[in-house]
């Protein structure tokens, strides 16, 4: 759309998976976008994979579509999770969901439920806290421990990474460190010290804020 019209033609034309919550997931611009023309997508593919991938702008039209991160698995139903944005340290973070179930949040072998972190082309700060270069990690995982991560965005100023995250039971906000537990699958209401609370949460017998130990603040 341009200055409030629908553009003859579209910007990307992609086949996704398209049934439940799957499909277009997220879309981000490069910070240096003036520059550069650069806008990403998260999305579940064809055949089940997660994808990220960029296009470049031209004239309103996306060229040169090249692949981020690809390969990753999605779930057939929903849960893929889609946050997709850039933090104050120029780098690529985004959220891959739970995957029906696969209850491998916990797991640093396994992509499901974390927040990934990576360099605009896709490669891996070795600054991330879980690298382990050579070892069985997942080396791009930041954060961990959340269930269905639709929703990513830096509070601008603070340089806080906000996080939207659900459940079947909840909808949950998280402010969010390198190397946090936010206790999915093994909490998803009130977690022990060492795992990370949500800041806001709706569901479970209805909204509430949560102090440091994750009872209920009415």
């Amino acid at each position: 759309m341009l200055n409030g019209q629908v553009q003859p033609t579209p910007f990307i034309s992609e086949s996704f998976n398209q049934s439940f919550q799957q499909g277009l997931l997220g879309m981000a611009f490069d910070p240096d976008f003036a520059n550069n023309h650069y806008v990403y997508f998260f999305a579940a593919m064809p055949g089940y994979k997660l994808e990220v991938f960029r296009y470049t702008d031209v004239g309103g039209v996306g060229v040169d579509r090249t692949v981020i991160v690809g390969g990753l698995q999605a779930g057939r139903l929903d849960f893929d999770g889609g946050g997709l944005t850039f933090g104050p340290d120029g780098l690529l973070y985004f959220g891959v969901g739970n995957l029906n179930g696969t209850k491998a949040e916990d797991v640093l072998t396994d992509a499901a439920g974390k927040i990934h972190r990576v360099y605009p082309d896709g490669t891996v700060p070795t600054d991330n806290p879980f690298y382990d270069g050579a070892g069985p990690n997942v080396d791009s995982i930041w954060a961990r421990g959340f269930c269905n991560l639709y929703g990513l965005v830096f509070q601008p100023g603070t340089g806080r990474l906000w996080a939207n995250a659900s459940s079947p039971q909840t909808i949950q906000v998280f402010s969010v460190g390198p190397g946090d537990h936010g206790g999915w699958p093994l909490y998803n209401f009130v977690r022990p010290t060492g795992y990370l609370s949500p800041v806001y949460a709706r569901g479970g017998g209805g909204h509430h804020h949560q102090s440091g130990d994750g009872r209920r603040l009415r």
